[in-house]
């Protein structure tokens, strides 16, 4: 149902160790927590059709707060991503980048992902290909939401707060056994 390539990436990771080669998993004080594309993502992003102009583009990125968008054409068939990145490109490299159209902007291999697949593959696709954004696909290749560096963010900020609060309060306790002793 979709004209790009749809990677899944929902395997399990095996890349959950340390600097020593210790995993982290095996710290009792740890509980894994198995994070899906589905907890972080921007759910019903905007999307453009191939077809609109490069105008239409700039309007859209001026009205919207996200520097990703996502390019269909009809049925809703996912064809390319558009980032602002695109635009500067086609601004520095296209002669003629008032007449263009979506389609002649957009970063046609896409790599995409399912909600269930873990964030650490989500993040770990975005580095080694050195991308901002995943469009991210149900079974079926409808688009049902967008995963950016700034959800993974969000989410690490989420995650790096609960462990902070977890070694605070850990380290009240033993100060105050240390304290009774």
């Amino acid at each position: 149902m979709y004209s790009c390539p749809i990677t899944n990436r929902s395997n399990r990771s095996d890349d959950n160790h340390d600097e020593v080669g210790v995993s982290i998993l095996d710290d009792p004080k740890i509980k894994p927590v198995s994070l899906r594309v589905a907890d972080a993502m921007t759910r019903d992003p905007i999307t453009l059709i191939s077809h609109h102009t490069f105008t239409d583009v700039v309007s859209f990125m001026a009205q919207h707060p996200f520097r990703h968008f996502l390019v269909v054409e009809s049925p809703g068939w996912l064809v390319g991503v558009l980032s602002d990145r695109d635009v500067l490109r086609a601004l520095a490299r296209t002669p003629n980048w008032h007449t263009s159209y979506a389609r002649e902007l957009m970063s046609r291999d896409v790599i995409a992902v399912k909600p269930d697949t873990e964030l650490s593959l989500a993040t770990g696709d975005m580095l080694s290909k050195r991308i901002n954004c995943l469009p991210v696909v149900d079974d079926s290749g409808e688009i049902c939401g967008i995963i950016t560096s700034t959800d993974l963010l969000k989410s690490y900020r989420t995650v790096q707060e609960s462990l902070e609060k977890h070694n605070a309060l850990n380290l009240s306790i033993a100060q105050d056994a240390d304290f009774e002793r």
